[in-house]
């Protein structure tokens, strides 16, 4: 089977399926965008990370935006960090998050 010529679906679609179908269909055929500032800041801290694509630090590996595919599923995405020690790799998920105030 030749590859090139296939459609993928991004993993953020099924995603967006699960959660809320009508927003799903919004986007994907109506091709309605939404921006409000908490995507816009993302996106901005998303590029910023992104500028060192693999860092090491106390023997911990940390790659960002590894792209992802499954020929047998039609899915494909981009992970935001694969981390761990040498040899075991976590996939992690960056999400925007308040830290809590430092125990007294």
């Amino acid at each position: 089977m030749d590859t090139d010529n296939r459609e993928y679906l991004p993993v953020s679609a099924v995603a967006e399926v699960l959660f809320c179908p009508r927003n799903f269909y919004y986007r994907a055929v109506e091709g309605a965008e939404e921006t409000n500032h908490h995507m816009l800041e993302g996106r901005f801290q998303d590029e910023r990370r992104n500028e060192r694509r693999t860092r090491s630090v106390d023997g911990r590996v940390q790659t960002r935006q590894v792209f992802l595919s499954s020929e047998s599923l039609g899915l494909r995405g981009v992970l935001d960090v694969l981390e761990g020690p040498m040899g075991r790799c976590i996939p992690s998920s960056l999400k925007r998050e308040r830290r809590p105030p430092p125990q007294r």
